[in-house]
């Protein structure tokens, strides 16, 4: 991800170069938790991978104009597991056996971002950007070796993505420098075996002006 530093660099370049602007700020860092809400394509009955997750969100912006900022996102989603059992005959007795499906994402995303009046005590902000993922599913299952001696090891399988990415969010500033904030991020998500879906992230976090 070569380009990191790069809107990095951007967003430094844009605090020291306009250190006071209209809107009283030159940008703003914050941290939060959501939920990740994951859904993908597939017959009711076979949505394994579908589930909800906590979520870890940091990420900062800088202002370039009194309402427009540009800034990058960190996204953490944790681990969500779905289990299935079904019984089968097992050296001619039923045996339970049970299939996890695990799955988890981390995002990193570049974002263009447009605020209503920010030096208000209420602003909205609408991003719009690309973001870069990193998926990993799981699959392991308790099935009891027939043929061979040991248990099969799981299947693991990461898809690397690239894709738009849109989100909303609420600041509420409660200090001079310091606000609430409450969020929606949104992207899709393809893989790999024709699996595609979404990621829905509400969340809720603390936002620094400076």
């Amino acid at each position: 991800m070569a380009w990191v530093p790069r809107i990095l660099a951007l967003i430094v370049a844009c605090v020291a170069i306009k250190p006071t602007i209209a809107s009283g700020q030159a940008g703003f860092v914050q941290g939060g938790y959501g939920t990740d809400l994951r859904r993908f394509s597939a017959n009711e009955d076979q949505r394994v991978f579908d589930g909800a997750a906590g979520s870890v969100l940091l990420g900062g912006g800088a202002f370039v104009t009194s309402r427009w900022t540009v800034g990058v996102e960190l996204d953490l989603g944790q681990e969500s597991t779905e289990s299935r059992s079904v019984t089968v005959p097992v050296s001619g007795l039923p045996t339970t056996v049970t299939t996890a499906f695990s799955l988890d994402r981390r995002t990193l995303s570049a974002l263009a971002g447009f605020h209503t009046t920010p030096a208000g005590a209420v602003v909205i902000g609408v991003y719009g950007g690309l973001s870069f993922s990193s998926v990993r599913r799981t699959i392991a299952s308790d099935a009891p070796p027939v043929v061979v001696t040991t248990a099969p090891e799981p299947s693991v399988f990461v898809d690397r993505t690239t894709g738009p990415i849109a989100g909303v969010d609420v600041a509420v500033r409660i200090a001079p420098h310091l606000s609430v904030v409450g969020g929606l991020r949104a992207q899709g998500l393809t893989l790999t075996g024709e699996l595609t879906g979404f990621s829905v992230r509400p969340f809720a976090a603390a936002r620094v002006g400076f």
